[in-house]
């Protein structure tokens, strides 16, 4: 069999694998040696490894040698945060500086519904990416109008995290009853999505 078909055929076991044992998948990962198959093997194993143990599969994916962690570490946040938020968000504090971490903040502010929204706000306000950054912020003073419009407003009006569009956008939802407000989209992102304040976030790779 040709190499490549080698690697094809190995990446599909490691994904196949994953689904029944991720953390012996996850001692394959270092085999495949095309680029994208690991990148979807490394994904296959971080989402199936979070389900039963996110805590596991985070410090494996922070170690992985890999340019497109994004998506996984979005998954294993997520999973992470609904099953444990206090855990989740001492792992996300934990990270340097960098796109993994941003994509890791922003996930757990998107996940964490029930949350604490100071706790929130300063944690979307830490993300270094400006675009990401006021996507998160947006989201979560929407939220937080649902319980407190007026000191959501306030919020708003001062704070140097959203620009002048972000929170004309923002101020109109309020101001007109929109019920899309947190609420909407599947990852909570209230309509703010790649077109949001500010347009699309990081790719999402490592960046440490």
């Amino acid at each position: 069999m040709p190499a490549a078909e080698q690697g094809a055929a190995l990446a599909e076991a490691v994904r196949g694998l994953a689904g029944e044992n991720p953390t012996l998948a996850a001692k394959q990962i270092s085999k495949i040696t095309d680029a994208d198959a690991r990148n979807d093997a490394i994904r296959s194993v971080a989402e199936n490894w979070a389900q039963n143990d996110p805590a596991a599969a985070a410090a494996w994916l922070v170690g992985q040698d890999s340019e497109d962690l994004g998506r996984s570490m979005r998954e294993v946040v997520s999973s992470w945060t609904n099953k444990d938020a206090t855990a989740a968000l001492d792992f996300v504090n934990a990270q340097p500086a960098g796109e993994l971490r941003d994509t890791a903040v922003a996930s757990y502010v998107y996940s964490n519904r029930e949350g604490d929204v100071a706790q929130s706000l300063r944690l979307a306000e830490s993300i270094g990416n400006e675009e990401s950054r006021q996507r998160a912020v947006a989201v979560t003073a929407m939220r937080w109008m649902q319980d407190d419009k007026d000191a959501a407003l306030a919020y708003i009006q001062q704070t140097d995290s959203l620009g002048e569009e972000a929170k004309e956008r923002i101020i109109e939802r309020a101001e007109g009853g929109a019920e899309g407000g947190a609420e909407g989209g599947g990852d909570d992102r209230g309509g703010f999505g790649r077109g949001g304040p500010g347009g699309g976030g990081p790719g999402g790779g490592r960046g440490r």
